[in-house]
């Protein structure tokens, strides 16, 4: 009987049977015990008697579709969590790192150009600082304009022309 819901087998057993007091009165024994044959049935594997009705159902699989289901989202929310668990403190220490980097390199950007600005104006003569002296370029005119000896009040050690043209003026 494969694929059954129940099995069946006979069993050999002991039945214990009571003496009713009409048929003997006085008895030292409540009863005598003889032997007998049973049937003995239950479930086969894979079936169960779930309501308690002898009624033997298969049992249905623990593995279905909805509990896949539910196990895969499960599965996923978990590493989603996980991942925000790790990640977001992550982003978090990144971000920091970034700003403060950012930070860091626009002050160094501010510096430079201010340090650019203190070259330019250590290069560059205003015009109160320069006296234009004689013309030195007598006899032999440029096509540009004419050439002036000058002195620098604020820089003495830049009026080297001067020093070199003193004899021409």
């Amino acid at each position: 009987m494969r694929a059954s819901p129940t099995q069946c087998a006979l069993e050999y057993r002991q039945t214990f049977r009571r003496i009713p007091a009409s048929i003997v009165p006085q008895s030292d024994s409540d009863g005598f015990t003889f032997p007998g044959l049973g049937y003995i049935c239950e479930c086969s594997p894979g079936y169960e008697d779930a309501h308690g009705d002898g009624i033997c159902s298969a049992i249905p699989p623990f593995w279905t579709s909805g509990r896949i289901a539910a196990l895969g989202l499960g599965c996923v929310a978990l590493a989603a969590m996980a991942a925000l668990y790790v990640g977001v403190p992550w982003y978090r220490r990144r971000r920091r790192q970034f700003r403060a980097h950012l930070e860091l390199r626009q002050g160094l950007l501010e510096e430079s150009q201010g340090e650019v600005l203190a070259l330019k104006r250590a290069w560059e003569i205003s015009h109160e600082e320069i006296t234009l002296g004689c013309r030195i370029d007598v006899g032999s005119e440029g096509s540009f304009g004419e050439v002036r000896m000058r002195r620098c009040i604020s820089r003495p050690g830049a009026d080297i022309s001067t020093t070199q043209l003193s004899s021409v003026c």
